[in-house]
């Protein structure tokens, strides 16, 4: 007589001690459904995939792993590792760092025609590269009295962009009344618009509050809270999208993750763009010189690669000293189950998830599953393993991971 089998006996989840991160593996569900098919049809039954028995089991694999899928992605969400969006938002919130919010691009228009016209909020604009825009409030072309003398006038308004982030209109390039007033004959702007910006990633906002954990109450989160506030904008390549703060308060040389730290001095490093200008070195060398104490020394590292830049004038000139992030190439290969079709091409994505996780990391191929697995929710990952069976990549403090050779 067969036997019966506990559902709960299943065990389809995988914790990470040092990192918290649950994650679904597909490997150990389809193993434990064939042993509970076995427990209840007989331990002799043939499972291979052509069978209607191995039928079933794909599909209650299938099952079990979308299941476990959903539950481990809520689980992640209390993991500052792998929550995102509003959950990330929550933690944040926790320790006082907010999300870098997305604006809108505003520009002021010069709106003509007739004496006593009501232009109501809302009324809407278009450039010449159809970017719409809305008045940002009413408006009243003034009384007869300020006309221009041909009985037309004009008022000065502000008009937002409909869509967040920088939305461009150069000088003259608002040309079109979309929202049709009477008595609103045209609409220009004599000045370029200030730009929007978009709101901050999941990955820099993480990497954020990771700083302002990893620093509270002294002097590395001022000088972290400055590197972003003087970099982060809608030009990317300006930003400081990661950054490294490490400060030894001792009399005596200390190493930590590879660099050795002068005593009663502070090591920067930061995630530096493609192309490094003078400007960008400036503003970097202006953040640290106002948030460091003045008596802190800086840590370089003798390799030729140490960026000195004295900061401007207002900042007192004072010669500091930081560092790019060298890549770490690792080498990841990964495989799926896919429902319907080949996988997603994931060169760029994996290369976003391994910068993800910062300057300094230590980086272990569960954690990068997790992040494939919560992404791809309709593929099943069964693996992801690093080049020579490495079971993590402890980065030092001037590295950043890559995928990249």
């Amino acid at each position: 007589m067969a036997s019966t089998y506990d559902f709960r006996n299943l065990s389809p989840y995988r914790y990470v001690s040092t990192s918290g991160v649950v994650i679904p593996d597909t490997s150990d569900i389809q193993e434990e459904v064939v042993s509970m098919f076995k427990a209840v049809f007989g331990q002799n039954i043939d499972t291979t995939p052509e069978t209607i028995i191995g039928r079933l089991i794909e599909a209650f694999t299938v099952f079990l792993r979308d299941t476990v899928g959903i539950t481990a992605q809520n689980a992640c969400q209390y993991n500052l590792n792998a929550a995102t969006g509003i959950y990330l938002d929550a933690l944040g919130a926790l320790f006082g760092v907010a999300r870098n919010s997305s604006s809108r691009s505003s520009v002021t228009v010069t709106l003509t025609g007739d004496v006593n016209t009501a232009i109501p909020a809302g009324t809407m604009f278009a450039t010449r590269d159809g970017d719409a825009f809305y008045l940002d409030s009413d408006a009243t072309i003034p009384s007869v009295e300020e006309e221009t003398g041909t009985g037309k006038a004009s008022v000065i308004g502000t008009a937002l962009s409909m869509n967040y982030g920088p939305v461009k209109c150069l000088r003259g390039d608002m040309v079109s009344i979309v929202s049709p007033i009477s008595g609103l004959d045209s609409v220009t702007n004599a000045n370029d618009a200030t730009l929007g910006s978009l709101g901050e990633s999941d990955d820099s906002y993480r990497n954020r509050i990771r700083s302002a954990i990893g620093g509270f109450g002294g002097m590395v989160p001022s000088v972290y809270k400055a590197l972003y506030e003087a970099t982060y904008g809608d030009d990317s390549a300006k930003s400081v999208r990661h950054a490294l703060v490490l400060n030894n308060g001792d009399g005596i040389a200390v190493s930590v993750k590879g660099v050795t730290l002068a005593p009663h001095s502070i090591f920067v490093c930061v995630d530096a763009p493609a192309t490094i200008t003078d400007g960008w070195k400036e503003s970097v060398a202006n953040a640290i010189a106002k948030s460091k104490s003045l008596g802190c020394g800086m840590t370089s590292i003798d390799d030729n690669k140490t960026i000195e830049k004295n900061a401007s004038d207002d900042f007192g000139g004072i010669l500091t000293k930081f560092y790019p992030a060298q890549p770490h190439s690792i080498n990841i290969s990964t495989t799926w189950m896919a429902p319907i079709g080949e996988p997603p091409d994931l060169s760029n994505r994996l290369e976003e998830i391994v910068a993800g996780f910062g300057i300094g990391a230590t980086i272990t191929p569960e954690e990068v599953l997790s992040a494939l697995a919560l992404e791809y929710p309709s593929y099943r990952v069964l693996s992801v393993s690093f080049g020579g069976g490495a079971t993590s990549v402890p980065l030092n403090a001037n590295e950043i991971g890559t995928t990249r050779s």
